[in-house]
């Protein structure tokens, strides 16, 4: 009967081992993916703030293009390459053509 209380007690002490370690595996998912829905905020954040500066670098070569088209001419050699790189910009980073 010893034998039987000795493994009952075991297998309860292995239970509580068992759940003290989902516990802490729990906690420490928990914190991983706080860590790291954090960090992607972060830098869903930034990359929203790059992008603003990047449409509005876009948006002032779109108006200095229109300008210098009005002043010197769709001819102009210079024209047509700031055309071209504006072109470029925008096929590579958006897809328009």
């Amino acid at each position: 009967m010893k034998a039987k209380g000795d493994l009952e007690k075991a297998a309860q002490l292995f239970q509580l081992a068992l759940d003290l370690y989902h516990e802490d595996l729990y906690h420490e998912t928990s914190v991983i993916h706080q860590t790291a829905t954090a960090a992607y905020y972060e830098n869903l954040s930034a990359f929203k703030a790059d992008l603003g500066l990047l449409e509005d670098a876009i948006a002032a070569s779109a108006e200095a293009l229109k300008i210098r088209r009005r002043t010197f001419g769709d001819k102009d050699a210079d024209t047509k390459r700031r055309m071209e790189v504006h072109r470029s910009l925008l096929k590579n980073l958006f897809g328009i053509s």
